[in-house]
């Protein structure tokens, strides 16, 4: 049978692509059909971040609580929005939502921790609010100050040792309580860099502070 040519000029685009559509269907669903979960046991390390959406400062309070400090002394803490004994020994000062003297507003609270660092009171702090902007750029207001809002283990190391940071800033919103404990470990087990390099950027910082 004789079809018209016109059969010819539309059909076969058409035809085309209902193949191209199919295989690509095949490429995905043959692997899917092949695959077998691997059933032995695990050699490589993994980390699950499950992030938490909770306001309340009294939770980061309880979990810094719950990260058990190591024998030995330490310095003192300066907390704003978190607190409790641990952090590698430190000795928290409460301020915001954790005082019952100060304003629990974050950027009051965060200079607060910062002016302990500032000011010698405290060799270190930990602020915090629901995104971690606002107390950090608070924080960062103060001279002397280099606050760094840090998501995982990581990039509190790296803030510690290349930008010798001394005031952490947390997320309420997106940390969760086992992240917490990694942040912590990192940000308190950390050092500054004695690199040359490392140095000469930390002191171009006060440098720009002085202008």
């Amino acid at each position: 049978m004789n079809l018209p040519v016109y059969y010819y000029v539309l059909g076969t685009p058409l035809g085309v692509l209902g193949l191209f559509r199919w295989g690509c269907w095949l490429v995905r669903r043959i692997p899917a059909v092949l695959y077998r979960p691997v059933m032995e046991e695990h050699r490589l390390s993994m980390s699950l971040v499950v992030p938490v959406y909770q306001e309340d400062p009294h939770v980061f309070a309880a979990a810094i609580e719950s990260w058990l400090a190591p024998a030995g002394e330490g310095g003192e803490i300066a907390a704003a929005g978190g607190g409790g004994r641990g952090a590698g020994g430190h000795e928290p000062i409460p301020h915001g939502a954790l005082s019952e003297t100060d304003r629990d507003d974050w950027a009051w609270a965060s200079e607060a921790a910062a002016r302990d660092v500032a000011d010698g009171r405290a060799e270190q702090a930990v602020v915090c609010c629901w995104t971690g902007t606002g107390a950090s750029i608070a924080a960062n207001k103060v001279a002397g100050i280099r606050a760094a809002l840090c998501g995982d283990g990581p990039t509190a190391a790296g803030a510690r040792r290349w930008n010798d940071a001394n005031v952490l800033a947390l997320s309420l919103r997106a940390t969760s309580e086992a992240e917490l404990g990694e942040i912590l470990d990192a940000w308190f087990g950390g050092a500054p860099s004695s690199e040359g390099e490392d140095r000469a950027n930390v002191e171009h910082l006060r440098d720009i502070e002085r202008r």
